[in-house]
């Protein structure tokens, strides 16, 4: 455990918190984003660099996982130095909100407890968390970066160094609980929950549906069509249900800095929030098999805590146009050419 506190504890997190201050404009927080990568990447020798740093072209780049795996992608945690680990985490710093910091925290923490659990297996190594940039970062080009381990998959894409995409998101923990209490993914289950029983009979007939999935249903896959919508529409809802739905979609979109977050939740407001389905099924307690899914025009979001009696959680968000930055590339590539 004492390694997991070297890699879990970063007090630089603070300073880098403090030196992009919410509410700034996209692009300056985007420029701020690639002077911190660059500030990393220039503390790797050649031979870590080459690892760290492919072309934005790689097809690597869509190549995403959330199970446990002997090879990632990218230069590990447990492959820098102690200098070289404090500019990354300053680099999530600028990606990720306060929130979303204490998640990765709180699942690679969770990490290390399987890997005492396992008798220190590779592929459970709390250190085996990969960071990868995909072309040089910069504050006019297009660029990517992955911070990827068993599950953790965060996956940027900087396009004309101005806009920011945070898709595919996943965050997952195992235990869901650890033996102290502590709960990762809290805010994902407990508000999710509290919508549930804020809905009346009628209400609850049309979002419980009987057939539990065992996992997330879009899986790890490059990118994701919308589906059948399922579930309770937000229309359907009251005015504070519908509240307590965007709260809970805040809590998968609000894990990064505001303003990468603010332009994904005014994309979503704008597609219609009367849209947006909520579908559940599994138990209404703690510590019983749960899934749920959270289906807007432009988007989805599922969470599924089925495995090890309900103690093993898993999390995505995904953006139907611009996982990986997609359609904005594309349109990016349009103008110019």
């Amino acid at each position: 455990m004492k390694l997991a506190i070297l890699f879990l504890s970063p007090v630089f997190l603070l300073g880098s918190l403090q030196s992009h201050p919410a509410h700034q404009p996209e692009e300056a927080a985007a420029k701020a984003l690639a002077s911190s990568a660059q500030a990393f990447l220039s503390k790797l020798d050649a031979g870590q660099r080459e690892p760290a740093l492919l072309p934005f072209s790689d097809t690597a780049r869509f190549d995403w996982h959330f199970f446990p795996k002997w090879n990632r992608k990218g230069l590990s945690l447990g492959e820098m130095t102690e200098a070289q680990q404090t500019a990354y985490w300053a680099f999530l710093g600028a990606v990720l909100s306060e929130s979303g910091t204490a998640k990765v925290k709180g699942v690679i923490g969770a990490e290390a407890i399987l890997w005492e659990q396992s008798n220190r297996s590779d592929s459970r190594d709390p250190k085996k968390y990969f960071a990868v940039f995909f072309g040089e970062p910069s504050q006019g080009g297009d660029w990517g970066a992955s911070f990827e381990g068993h599950h953790l998959s965060i996956n940027l894409t900087v396009v004309d160094g101005s806009h920011v995409y945070v898709t595919p998101s996943f965050f997952g923990a195992n235990p869901d609980e650890t033996a102290d209490g502590a709960r990762p993914l809290a805010g994902e289950f407990d508000r999710g929950l509290a919508l549930l029983k804020s809905f009346d009979a009628g209400q609850r007939k049309l979002a419980i549906g009987e057939k539990m999935p065992r996992e997330i249903l879009t899986g790890a896959r490059e990118r994701v069509a919308p589906m059948a919508f399922q579930g309770l529409p937000a229309a359907g809802m009251t005015e504070a249900q519908q509240g307590a739905l965007m709260q809970l979609i805040e809590e998968y979109v609000g894990r990064y800095r505001e303003p990468f977050s603010e332009d994904d939740l005014q994309k979503i407001r704008e597609a219609g929030v009367g849209k947006i389905h909520f579908f559940w099924s599994g138990g209404a307690a703690r510590g019983e098999p749960v899934y749920y899914r959270i289906h807007g025009p432009t988007f989805v979001m599922e969470y599924a805590n089925v495995q090890n009696g309900a103690n093993h959680s898993h999390t995505v968000w995904r953006d139907f146009e611009n996982d990986f930055g997609y359609d904005a590339l594309e349109h990016h590539l349009e103008a110019e050419h």
